[in-house]
């Protein structure tokens, strides 16, 4: 059975199919499902503009209208962490409310975060972050405290050689897993 989640989104009983529009609108989602309900948050593409929404129980609309991307939504369902442009090109990590749409900026250090994910917990978000000018690390951001810690591979004490992108947590939510290109 086929069901129309939002223009570009069907959902198949059992699966999930993205279709790309002719307006060459791409989309990345995040998916929650729960006994009760289906959750999704998406970011949207239409040339150089993004955007992110969000579909509940037949339902969809635009959270945050312009400027965002990589959505995911908090474990108890309350909480989008996405990443925030800005005019300058730079990114940074922000938190929508699902319930009223107020959106506020986490202080990361430096201009270039990008690809929030949650902890298993929704205590904290990985994401990852230029350092310095000359790296791709991860990094992990505390909720309550406010705090960010750049985390820098090492193999025996002596830091490794490669970039990390792309980081996210493993399902126990101790470690974390990354591309490093």
């Amino acid at each position: 059975m086929e069901k129309n989640l939002h223009p570009s989104i069907y959902f198949f009983t059992g699966r999930l199919a993205l279709l790309v529009a002719a307006a060459l609108v791409f989309i990345i989602i995040s998916v929650q499902v729960e006994a009760s309900s289906l959750r999704i948050a998406f970011g949207q593409w239409r040339g150089k503009e993004s955007s992110v929404g969000y579909y509940e129980n037949g339902a969809s609309r635009t959270l945050i209208k312009r400027n965002a991307a990589d959505p995911e939504i908090s474990p108890n369902g309350d909480q989008i962490a996405f990443t925030l442009y800005g005019e300058n090109g730079s990114r940074t990590i922000a938190l929508c409310s699902i319930p009223n749409g107020k959106i506020t900026r986490l202080r990361v250090s430096g201009g270039n975060s990008y690809g929030p994910r949650w902890s298993t917990d929704g205590k904290s978000l990985l994401y990852s972050k230029y350092v310095g000018g000359k790296r791709w690390l991860a990094a992990i951001y505390d909720i309550a405290s406010g705090r960010e810690k750049i985390i820098t591979p090492a193999k025996g004490g002596v830091p490794a050689p490669n970039d990390l992108f792309s980081p996210f947590f493993s399902a126990d939510g101790k470690s974390f897993w990354a591309q490093d290109m």
